[in-house]
C-alpha cells in the first residue's frame, strides 16, 4: 500500500513537470532494468557494534559498499516496474525525476555502480528540499529491506541499536569519518543523522 501511494506522488509529480511518456513503452525504454552490481562480501553487522559510555545506548555504525545497511550496497528491489540494484540508484533516480531531468535519470539507471550513479545525480541535490530527498530514501530502503529477507533479518537483529552512517556527511552522517571512535559518543555527533537513522 506504501508504494503504491508514492507511486501516485511520483506519477502527479511526473504530469506536473510534464514528464509523462507518451506509451507506457517509451518508459520502459527510457528506464529500463540496470545490470546488478558486482558482488561483493558482506560485512557482519555486529562487526562495529560498540555502546555508548554516556547512555548506554548500542550504536551500530554502518559505511563501505561491504556493509548491508549502506546505499551502495547491491540490493535488487522494486517499486512498479523499475528495478533498481542499490537505494543509491533509487535515490539518485527520484531526484531527477523531481527535477524534470529525464536524460540523467537513464544514465542512473543504465548504470551499475553506485559511485557513478551519485555523480551523475548529485547535481540536483541541492535544489531539492530536505523532506523530499529523505521521504525518496525512506521509501527506497522500505523496498530494500522489505524484498531481500536476508537483509532484512539482518537489520531487524539489530532490535533498538542506534544504526549510524559512519562519515563526514552533516545530513545523512554522524559527522566523523570512518575509523573515529567519536561515532560511539553520541553527543558528538554534528550531522542531523538522529532523525535519518536511530
Amino acid at each position: 500500500k506504501r508504494i503504491q501511494q508514492i507511486m501516485a506522488i511520483e506519477d502527479r509529480l511526473k504530469r506536473k513537470l510534464g514528464i509523462i511518456p507518451t506509451s507506457p513503452q517509451s518508459e520502459v525504454a527510457t528506464y529500463r532494468a540496470p545490470e546488478l552490481c558486482k558482488r561483493v562480501s558482506s560485512l557482519d553487522v555486529d562487526e562495529w557494534k560498540g555502546v555508548d559510555e554516556a547512555t548506554g545506548a548500542v550504536i551500530i555504525p554502518f559505511f563501505t559498499q561491504n556493509h548491508p545497511f549502506s546505499n551502495h550496497h547491491p540490493a535488487r528491489f522494486r517499486i512498479g516496474k523499475r528495478v533498481f540494484n542499490c537505494t543509491e540508484q533509487c535515490y539518485y533516480f527520484y531526484q531527477c525525476l523531481v527535477i524534470g531531468d529525464t536524460g540523467t535519470a537513464g544514465k542512473i539507471m543504465a548504470s551499475a555502480d553506485p559511485k557513478e550513479q551519485k555523480n551523475l545525480g548529485f547535481k540536483h541535490t541541492y535544489n531539492i528540499a530536505q523532506v523530499i530527498k529523505v521521504a525518496i530514501m525512506y521509501i527506497a530502503n522500505f523496498c530494500k529491506f522489505a524484498q531481500n529477507p536476508s537483509l532484512k533479518r539482518k537489520l531487524l537483529a539489530t532490535k533498538k541499536a542506534t544504526l549510524v552512517e559512519w562519515c563526514q556527511h552533516r545530513v545523512w552522517g554522524c559527522g566523523h569519518s570512518c575509523w573515529d571512535r567519536s561515532v560511539y559518543d553520541s553527543d558528538s555527533w554534528t550531522g542531523k543523522t538522529r532523525w535519518v537513522s536511530s
